[in-house]
């Protein structure tokens, strides 16, 4: 695993790696622990399917060709575009996607959990469209409140090896 970045606090730094930087020998696999009924994964499968079925099908493409180089670990350590660990909840990391359709940009970003009792896994716990109307304090809002979802949808799975 390579350094992706590190954090201070308290004046300690702090060094973040993760498995989707480190060449693994075999791919992980992804352990799906998502709320598909939550609103912001809803909305995020009514937009793909709103889209134009080869679109649609690039976009579901360009997400899963991402998952499989985290999976592998071929994620480059310092390209935050793709992967950056999440600041306020240090056990999760976002992979971030950019779409472009008719001149509308948008993002998506999931987020994941690396636990070290399940080496060979990765945990998804969220994903979601992010918002980039409104003012940098609303944005920040509504990111938080995504982040901090997937933070409680991994703790919630703990006990059960996220199954």
């Amino acid at each position: 695993m390579a350094v992706i970045a590190t954090r201070s606090g308290g004046g300690v730094l702090a060094r973040i790696t993760s498995k989707c930087t480190g060449k693994n020998k075999l791919p992980l696999t992804w352990i799906d622990y998502i709320q598909l009924d939550h609103e912001s994964v809803t909305e995020l499968e009514q937009w793909l399917m709103s889209l134009p079925e080869l679109v649609r099908e690039s976009f579901e493409g360009q997400i899963e060709a991402l998952r499989d180089l985290a999976a592998k670990g071929e994620i480059g350590p310092l390209d935050e575009t793709k992967l950056k660990p999440v600041v306020r909840h240090p056990e999760l990391f976002e992979l971030r996607w950019r779409f472009r359709h008719r001149k509308k940009k948008t993002n998506v970003r999931q987020y994941h959990g690396e636990p070290s009792r399940l080496p060979d896994s990765l945990v998804a716990t969220h994903r979601h469209i992010k918002r980039l109307e409104g003012s940098e304090a609303e944005i920040e809002t509504w990111q938080n409140e995504e982040m901090a979802f997937a933070k409680l949808r991994f703790r919630s799975g703990e006990k059960s090896d996220w199954r």
